[in-house]
């Protein structure tokens, strides 16, 4: 039955010319190999099983109505370790299935064709694979493996984690328009984008990026059946995203190259070293206590001895300043030891206030300009939505994300949060470029960015 449906489905394929789903160069490969002594096919209602001496894998299913299939974590009391390349071809009804913990390998497009397949959830026990909203990973979620065709969104943003996007990861993606791919990413396998319909958009933020081949991305075909990408790639200047674009006649959205600030921080340490020196000598002594708010002398003298002590008061007028200063102190201490006579002198102090006025310079007065206005889409204020719009809520986003400032204003935040989730990232940029694209390709009247956003984005 699965030989049947599978030649059918070959069939189908070379009868497509112009059909409603464009496709590339992409040409499924099949595993048609007759049973060996050691393997024996098994199967159940939905689902056909390869069973070997000490485990078992997934190789095709029986059910062509399926729309929600969870595979089983044994069969025959054997674990099932695998989903065979392949596995799950075309089986145009699946909407969901789900990947047990003892699934230990899948197979290449195991779930290419699936044109209605919106979601592949993994059992969280599973040591080598991951899932995400839906979208298939690795288990590290370094790597993004398969994302379903049928899956519902339009715009979607590689997590900054991943480092890789294998090949055909977004084969036949039904209904994105738009795909942001952070700088993490290093590599793009081959044809990761090709034969999606509706893709417009597709941002590659690593200048570097590396590609399995230089074309990886069509959204349909020409008369003579050759693949063609009508969208907009965008990246930074002199990137390996825009020599792709110009390789193959892509159109290319260039962004500035980010700026590099460096900060340099400077601490410098102020010491304070206080000395003590004590002074013993045979006099006769004199007491005498100085305070003072600055730098500060304290003197003690003991006199030992019969004494008359007389006692001065000074009478001052005088205007208090109080002075804080940190200093050096120095303490000295003298004992001296005699028959003395403790004299104090009196004096009166008279203090002069001086008050000096200083005639102002003149004032002048400066207009402050007006303030740029900040809508919906152009966060540079000069009354433009564009590339450079996109590319500075793109550096914003790039810089917050490790925790540095985002050197945008509140107004500035409010007019980049385009899609209104409360945040400025690369979905937004991703907006702003799309519809930047949009109006550089439309003839006639052109909608406002707002009304653009709430037509394709607004559900």
């Amino acid at each position: 039955m699965r030989s049947t449906r599978i030649i059918a489905a070959v069939l189908s394929l070379t009868l497509i010319a112009g059909a409603a789903v464009p496709f590339g160069s992409y040409a499924p490969s099949f595993s048609l190999t007759a049973s060996a002594e050691e393997e024996k096919t098994v199967s159940s209602d939905d689902l056909t099983f390869t069973v070997f001496a000490d485990h078992a894998e997934v190789s095709g299913i029986n059910n062509e109505g399926l729309t929600k299939c969870s595979i089983p974590a044994s069969v025959n009391k054997l674990p099932v370790t695998g989903i065979a390349e392949n596995a799950f071809y075309f089986a145009e009804k699946l909407q969901e299935v789900t990947i047990p913990a003892s699934v230990t390998a899948i197979g290449d497009n195991a779930f290419s064709w699936n044109l209605q397949l919106r979601s592949i959830k993994v059992d969280s026990g599973n040591k080598n694979f991951a899932d995400v909203d839906g979208v298939l990973f690795n288990k590290a979620k370094d790597t993004l493996m398969t994302y379903p065709a049928g899956k519902t969104d339009k715009l979607y943003t590689v997590a900054n984690t991943v480092k890789k996007i294998d090949s055909f990861a977004f084969l036949l993606s039904q209904n994105l328009e738009s795909v942001t791919v952070p700088a993490s990413v290093s590599y793009i396998g081959q044809e990761a984008f090709c034969s999606s319909p509706k893709l417009k958009s597709v941002t590659i933020l690593n200048p570097e990026c590396d590609f399995e081949i230089s074309c990886f991305i069509c959204n349909g075909k020409d008369d003579k059946g050759n693949s063609y990408y009508s969208g907009t790639i965008t990246g930074y200047e002199d990137s390996t995203a825009e020599q792709l674009a110009a390789d193959n006649n892509y159109k290319f959205n260039a962004l500035p190259k980010p700026v590099t600030t460096t900060t340099t921080t400077t601490t410098t340490t102020t010491t304070t070293t206080t000395t003590s020196t004590t002074t013993t000598s045979k006099a006769t002594a004199t007491s005498t206590t100085t305070t003072s708010k600055a730098t500060a002398t304290s003197t003690t003298t003991t006199a030992k001895a019969t004494a008359t002590s007389t006692t001065t008061t000074a009478k001052a007028t005088a205007t208090s300043t109080t002075t804080t200063a940190k200093a050096t102190a120095t303490s000295t201490t003298t004992t001296a030891k005699a028959t003395a006579t403790s004299t104090t002198t009196t004096s009166k102090a008279t203090a002069t206030s001086t008050t000096t006025t200083a005639k102002a310079p003149a004032t002048t007065t400066t207009t402050k300009p007006a303030e740029p206005k900040y809508i919906l889409g152009d966060v540079d204020g000069n009354g433009a939505i564009n590339a450079v719009d996109a590319s500075i809520v793109l550096q914003y986003y790039a810089n917050t994300s490790i925790k540095k400032d985002g050197g945008l204003t509140k107004e500035q935040v409010t007019a980049a949060d385009v899609n209104k989730d409360g945040k400025a990232d690369a979905v937004d940029a991703s907006i702003i470029l799309s519809y930047y694209a949009y109006c550089g390709t439309t003839h006639g009247k052109v909608m406002t960015f707002a009304e653009y956003v709430q037509k394709n984005y607004v559900k």
